[in-house]
């Protein structure tokens, strides 16, 4: 998703072609009709093969697909969300992702017709991070209240606290079937299916700020990390052994890390 050109774009990697397709503006209670920016956040392959994506826009977050045709269907929130903090294909074939708006915190379900549920969070939380589908058939996701979450297909929440102030961030399932997570205290945290802590690591980079996590195709975790010393790429074994690749110094992040295939 392009932020910067409110478009979304298809590269053919055996052309080496990009196609750009222009966001829609439907947008018909807008307060200020000069505002025309839309922009496009997370973006994931969806259940029926086609990119499913977030958009910010003047009426605040919705959720869209696009065909490999470039036709955009946007599905209308069952409440305003005023933030996501992530999106992803559930075990049971229907996207999920998290949403706040001034009500509270909310996990949505939205089917691939475009039929959406809302499941509130029980506890009082100050934000909602990433959501990722669970090796054990549900859905597992962040909360910056210091908890990470699981919710079943049918919508059932239970959390599970870390230490008071580690705002946790992103979240993946490792290649080990374990929960790993990112905090805001220079931490990732190996959490087992059942909710226990497997163990916390502690990154060696002084204010070190780990963002987004993913599973990576050689069996191992990868991270983005950002602060004072620069960007860097962490690699950790399942066994927590680390690598970082220092990118060196600059005005920029890291903001998101993805494996093809």
């Amino acid at each position: 998703a392009d932020r910067t050109q409110n478009k979304v774009g298809k590269i053919m990697l055996d052309q080496k072609q990009v196609t750009e397709y222009a966001l829609p503006h439907a947008y018909t209670d807008i307060a200020d009709p000069a505002v025309t920016d839309v922009f496009g956040f997370f973006i994931i392959i969806g259940p029926d093969g086609n990119p499913w994506f977030t958009i910010n826009g003047p009426q605040g977050y919705t959720i869209a697909e696009i065909t490999s045709a470039g036709h955009v269907t946007e599905y209308p929130m069952t409440s305003k969300a005023g933030s996501i903090g992530g999106i992803t294909v559930g075990p049971d074939g229907n996207v999920w992702f998290t949403a706040g708006n001034k009500a509270g915190y909310t996990v949505r379900k939205i089917t691939p017709t475009g039929r959406m549920t809302e499941y509130p969070i029980p506890s009082k939380t100050t934000g909602v991070g990433g959501i990722t589908k669970g090796p054990d058939g549900n859905i597992w996701f962040t909360e910056a209240s210091a908890n990470i979450a699981r919710i079943t297909p049918q919508g059932s929440i239970t959390e599970f606290p870390l230490t008071k102030g580690s705002e946790p961030r992103d979240i993946t399932t490792g290649p080990d079937k374990n929960i790993w997570v990112t905090t805001s205290e220079g931490t990732i945290v190996k959490m087992a299916p059942n909710g226990n802590v497997v163990r916390i690591y502690k990154l060696p980079t002084e204010t070190s700020n780990p963002l987004n996590i993913t599973s990576g195709t050689d069996g191992n975790i990868w991270f983005t990390e950002n602060g004072p010393e620069g960007a860097y790429i962490g690699r950790m074994t399942p066994a927590g052994i680390l690598t970082q690749f220092h990118e060196g110094y600059g005005d920029f992040i890291y903001s998101s890390i993805t494996f093809e295939g």
